[in-house]
């Protein structure tokens, strides 16, 4: 078992980041993953089995006003900086991701994500801890600095995982290396989420916050596009359900997808306006649909895997990214409540979701190649990842596997490649040299004591061993000593 170290925006409360930390428990399987947040959220270790580990950021904004990062300013308490560099120390990896991470809107000395995230990352450097990104959308920056950091944490990971080629474009834009660039989808598309059930007449619509700060429209103005649309739909005599994406409230209440959504005029809020995390309810949400009309990048992926058609507001360049990978047609805010055009390519999605999770193991360089032994036996897993019945299908998958060149040891669920077998054998054979090479260090002490004793016993002639009983016979063996008579 390794220990992975993650940090990314789980603290956001943002179902869509949990959509990639579910998939990630399934890539880490049997792995123990420490989750560095702001806040110590009971659900992270309820659902996914996660530790918590306290990170860098300040209890609230307002708190963080004027000052570095939690710990680096005149009488923080550094606890939790020990608690980190303890956990570093001990880690297998350190993980960031997934998300639109690396991104300077708040960026100076000690504050901002880019500065946290090349804080951690030196730290892991000077404990030779091997960094990775995961499920990173990587996007234009407003600012040089920001730019001259995220080619420094690029160039200091080991693998970078980008979910899309516009992320790659941009890192060459920068001159980031890529070498070490691999493009896999996101994440949430290895989701096993079933088929729309279809019928219903329902219309999903998912928001976000929207103001000239972050859009680069009025709150006033969104609300006032987004009820035209809900217009729109019911005149195409649709029920609107407003789903949310994200809860977090704690520093600015209008962040919250709850929020926006009291706003606006629709029939229905999911979960009546509560709070959940259980993707199994979004998926069912989702099934119910038929139609989404998407502002999030998770809400036009959620909807995808079920079949939904999309409608799709091309509010930023990460959301476009994931309509043009669905096959969504995707227009300007302000003229979405006069489009009528939806739609999504579900071979696209489905070719995108197959096998991600093997296919983030083996770009992580681990040796199990999926969620856990049960699916190598033909087994069926639960949304958690565990096991559930097995089918007579255990003879098909381990011929599968082992055409894959890889090993399954049923006794004690191990996977291993038959290389890596060789790698070990050839560590047995160094632990056997080096256990021969003591012994005859320990034969070469012996034998020279025992030369030593014979040295003491030699006959003072003819240099011949004498027995211990002959030693009093003046130093000189039997011979000798007749002679000497």
């Amino acid at each position: 078992m390794s220990n992975y170290i993650l940090m990314g925006g789980y603290d956001s409360l943002n179902v869509g980041d949990y959509a990639m930390l579910d998939t990630l428990t399934r890539v880490l399987h049997g792995h123990t993953i420490t989750l560095l947040t702001r806040h110590q959220h009971d659900h992270l270790p309820g659902l996914w089995k996660v530790r918590l580990l306290q990170n860098l950021d300040h209890e609230t904004r307002e708190a963080s006003k004027g000052r570095m990062f939690n710990g680096f300013n005149y009488g923080d308490d550094t606890r939790h900086l020990h608690d980190i560099r303890k956990a570093l120390l001990y880690a297998d990896g350190l993980i960031l991701g997934g998300g639109r991470l690396l991104v300077d809107y708040c960026l100076s000395v000690g504050r901002g994500p880019l500065w946290y995230y090349q804080t951690l990352i030196t730290l892991a450097r000077f404990c030779g801890v091997p960094v990775s990104i995961y499920g990173m959308s990587i996007v234009p920056l407003a600012t040089q600095q920001g730019a001259d950091l995220l080619r420094y944490i690029v160039g200091c990971c080991e693998r970078v995982a980008v979910r899309d080629e516009g992320s790659v474009d941009v890192l060459r834009m920068y001159d980031c290396p890529l070498e070490h660039v691999t493009v896999l989808p996101d994440p949430a598309y290895a989701l096993p989420w079933r088929q729309r059930e279809g019928g219903t007449k329902r219309a999903g619509l998912s928001v976000r916050r929207m103001d000239e700060q972050y859009g680069g429209i009025p709150r006033a103005r969104y609300i006032e596009l987004m009820s035209a649309t809900i217009d729109t739909l019911h005149n195409e005599g649709y029920e609107v359900v407003g789903i949310p994406h994200q809860y977090y409230d704690m520093d600015r209440p209008d962040d919250s997808d709850l929020r926006v959504i009291a706003d606006l005029p629709v029939d229905e809020v999911a979960w009546y306006g509560q709070r959940t995390y259980v993707l199994e309810a979004y998926e069912k949400l989702y099934r119910s649909l038929d139609l989404c009309v998407g502002i999030r990048r998770h809400s036009t992926i959620f909807a995808a895997l079920c079949g939904v058609p999309v409608r799709g507001v091309a509010e930023n360049v990460n959301a476009e990214r994931a309509l043009d990978e669905v096959g969504a047609v995707h227009v300007p805010i302000d003229r979405v409540a006069d489009s009528a055009h939806a739609g999504v390519d579900c071979a696209k999605v489905k070719a995108l979701g197959d096998g991600l999770v093997e296919r983030y193991q083996r770009w992580l360089g681990l040796r199990q190649v999926g969620p856990s032994i049960a699916r190598y036996q033909g087994g069926q897993e639960d949304s958690m990842g565990k096991p559930t019945a097995k089918d007579d299908s255990t003879e098909r998958g381990l011929r599968t596997i082992a055409e894959a060149g890889y090993r399954i040891n049923l006794q004690d669920g191990t996977v291993t490649r038959h290389g890596e077998e060789i790698e070990a054998l050839k560590g047995e054979v160094k632990r056997l040299e080096g256990d021969l090479y003591q012994a005859r260090a320990e034969l070469r002490g012996d034998v020279a004591v025992l030369a030593d004793e014979v040295a003491s016993h030699a006959c003072d002639e003819c240099g011949r061993y004498v027995c211990a009983e002959h030693c009093e016979a003046g130093g000189l063996c039997s011979e000798c000593d007749d002679e000497e008579s």
